[in-house]
């Protein structure tokens, strides 16, 4: 998977743009526009990985920068859930942000990706992980769940590296849709391990259960950790 020059990000963003009119204004019937975002999904993918794995990790430095003053250290919050399935080493460096609105990237893909998985893509989730800084948002009914699965994904990422974790992502998205991409059917059977862990005011050691997992995705999937890209 090869990268091209950042100057070819504004061509690539319009193209996307483009792309994504053409999903929404379409005359069709719902079955041929989904026909028609099947046959396109492999162009998207090539101009959607492009500006997300080059400009993702400043979206995620950037983000992290702004909220820092709206944040707190996990540790600190009133979130006890974590602290019982997490190390305290793993969770000192992590942050929460309790918002009304998620920080969702300003990305052509996010339009691109509803063309392509509407029935899946259409809701705005309830909340969110930027590396070490993870966003709930106030009306979600158990924040303590959201966030174990948004921590699942700061130990994958942490694993994979920032890079890496959104290339399988985007590509397991694109092939797969949202809800069977490995990473995320990983966070939701540990978070449902963590429900009876939370009724039960239990333990639960979730770092030595991602490690498992992974090794399975791994394994499934016929991927080693490095190098998940080309040179």
């Amino acid at each position: 998977m090869s990268l091209r020059s950042k100057s070819s990000h504004r061509d690539t963003n319009a193209s996307l743009s483009t792309l994504a009119a053409l999903c929404f204004t379409t005359v069709a019937p719902p079955a041929l526009l989904y026909a028609l975002a099947e046959q396109i999904k492999p162009i998207v993918y090539n101009l959607a990985e492009e500006v997300l794995v080059s400009e993702g990790v400043d979206y995620v430095h950037s983000t992290q920068k702004d909220y820092l003053e709206d944040s707190q250290p996990i540790l600190e919050s009133d979130l006890s859930l974590p602290q019982r399935c997490f190390s305290e080493d793993f969770l000192k460096d992590i942050r929460v942000a309790r918002v009304d609105t998620l920080p969702l990237p300003d990305s052509p893909y996010v339009e691109v990706a509803r063309a392509v998985y509407p029935e899946e893509i259409l809701q705005e989730p309830a909340a969110l992980c930027i590396g070490d800084m993870i966003f709930i948002k106030r009306s979600v009914e158990s924040p303590e769940l959201a966030a174990v699965h948004e921590l699942v994904h700061t130990w994958q990422i942490r694993t994979l590296g920032e890079e890496n974790f959104v290339r399988l992502y985007l590509y397991w998205g694109f092939e797969n849709g949202y809800k069977d991409i490995p990473l995320e059917k990983m966070a939701y059977r540990i978070t449902s391990y963590a429900r009876r862990a939370l009724t039960q005011q239990d333990t639960l050691p979730v770092e030595k259960i991602c490690e498992r997992e992974m090794q399975k995705i791994m394994q499934d999937q016929d991927l080693v950790l490095w190098p998940l890209t080309e040179e």
